[in-house]
């Protein structure tokens, strides 16, 4: 799931539901690393403590704390990160990036860092939990999904793409005749968009994914966003620019 929905999501109810394995190797990520998850945060939850990775004393914690701020957590330090904004009910993605003195929150694919304090983290023979904290406490209510650790920090690009994955998608936006469609709204992507006859399908919004993308006829493809556009398979037939 990728959008944290009721019915592709884990359901944690705030008092004995959690998630978890035992010590791996695997999920020793020491100070170098990156935590991620899809949550929907349930309303009557807000304003408590509530965990949502955790790997035990001196290993990485993420939370969200009683001012409903992201918060990395050095167990047994203390904080480490603290967002600069709030997080409401409705659906987040939430990633906390560590390498080294570099430290980062991220919140919808924003980075929402503001202060850091920088402790090291260590390996540790704990289990990995989610939903709860290390010590079978501060219990996540709501719904939460996508769940990763990565032994790296990813970049603000990387972690901004899988935010945008999650959005909805409009599929098979196609305009006929001479005219032009012009899909400028931010955080939407288009799959199998399509122009036929004489006109202009521009393509220049914000983190757009353009899949399969033809212009069949006299006109123009306009993909003006090259960093954050990503045409794939696009094919222009007949004159026109491309």
């Amino acid at each position: 799931s990728l959008n944290a929905s009721s019915s592709r999501s884990r359901t944690f109810n705030g008092t004995s539901h959690s998630a978890g394995v035992g010590d791996n190797n695997l999920l020793d990520l020491g100070d170098t690393f990156t935590l991620e998850c899809y949550v929907r945060p349930d309303a009557a939850g807000l304003g408590t403590l509530r965990s949502l990775i955790d790997k035990g004393s001196g290993a990485y914690w993420l939370i969200l704390n009683t001012a409903n701020q992201i918060e990395l957590y050095r167990v047994g330090s203390g904080t480490v990160a603290i967002s600069s904004v709030t997080v409401d009910s409705n659906t987040h993605h939430i990633v906390a990036t560590q390498s080294g003195a570099t430290i980062k929150l991220y919140l919808d694919g924003i980075d929402v860092t503001g202060g850091t304090v920088n402790y090291t983290f260590t390996n540790t023979t704990d289990g990995f939990r989610v939903g709860r904290g290390w010590l079978a406490d501060y219990y996540f209510k709501g719904y939460m999904s996508d769940v990763a650790v990565y032994a790296t920090a990813l970049s603000a690009a990387r972690v901004e793409a899988h935010y945008y994955q999650s959005i909805l998608y409009g599929a098979s936006a196609s305009l006929s005749g001479s005219s032009s469609l012009t899909a400028s709204a931010i955080k939407k992507n288009f799959a199998a968009t399509t122009l036929t006859g004489t006109g202009t399908l521009e393509a220049i919004p914000v983190r757009r994914l353009l899949a399969a993308t033809p212009l069949t006829g006299v006109g123009t493809l306009d993909v003006t966003d090259s960093y954050r556009v990503k045409p794939v398979a696009a094919t222009l037939t007949g004159a026109g620019t491309l």
